[in-house]
């Protein structure tokens, strides 16, 4: 909801902001990038069949149930910051973009037996330092057991570093309450603004891609564990200590 005047919210506005539905702004986006938000939901349709069949063809043990826990959070934080997005709640859609960069890094990570991520996580999950994920990934040892295109992961890595500006107060995140369709107003809550059109194209479009991106890695990670399974490398919580 925008303000008419800087601020001007009477109590019953918060009421309304506080708990409403944004389907009004929803459907702005549905009429504005139909084809966009059908491609996001086919691939993430495409990804939830990948994660159906994840645990099918493993056995049960720590390293598959750390993969599939981390492979899902990548997913749902990703499907809810688009659900976000298309809400006009840009700054924590931003936010769990971060939180799918680093959940992906992680699945990667503990999905092969010979890097020793998931001991070192498991050991103590409260401590491991998770935000560098993405990082120990770019490892060259690492990338080369994983099968990573280095240059790929660079520019995996260089957009999740754009997305930590939604995580801190910077000139961006402060934008996204700021009406750009009519200067001096301000946003509180969801509102879709015209003057935000192509912002919300290119971040619609990177979802797309990221969740295209996702369907790919669920199969690898499965691959990764399958392989450790199938050379007798099972997980307890014993061996992993």
């Amino acid at each position: 909801m925008r303000s008419e005047g800087t601020y001007q919210f009477e109590r019953s506005d918060l009421e309304t902001i506080l708990f409403a539905d944004n389907a009004i702004v929803r459907s702005r986006f549905q009429e504005s990038f139909a084809d966009l938000i059908r491609q996001f939901l086919d691939e993430s349709d495409r990804v939830c069949a990948q994660l159906r069949s994840f645990g099918s063809v493993l056995t049960a043990d720590l390293r598959a149930a750390w993969v599939e826990k981390f492979v899902f959070s990548a997913f749902n934080s990703l499907f809810v910051s688009c659900h976000l997005l298309i809400s006009g709640l840009l700054l924590p859609a931003g936010n769990l973009m971060r939180q799918y960069a680093e959940a992906s890094a992680m699945a990667l990570l503990c999905s092969h037996h010979a890097i020793d991520v998931l001991r070192r996580f498991d050991k103590d999950p409260t401590k491991f330092p998770v935000h560098d994920a993405v990082r120990l990934v770019r490892n060259r040892r690492n990338t080369e057991l994983l099968r990573i295109n280095a240059q790929g992961w660079t520019s995996f890595e260089a957009i999740s570093k754009w997305y930590d500006q939604y995580s801190h107060v910077t000139v961006l995140s402060l934008t996204t309450d700021t009406l750009l369709q009519k200067p001096g107003s301000v946003i509180l809550g969801g509102k879709f603004d015209d003057g935000k059109c192509e912002a919300y194209r290119k971040e619609l479009g990177l979802r797309v891609s990221a969740m295209a991106r996702l369907c790919e890695l669920v199969v690898a990670v499965r691959e990764n564990v399958k392989a450790a399974q199938a050379n007798g490398l099972f997980v307890t919580r014993t061996s992993a200590s």
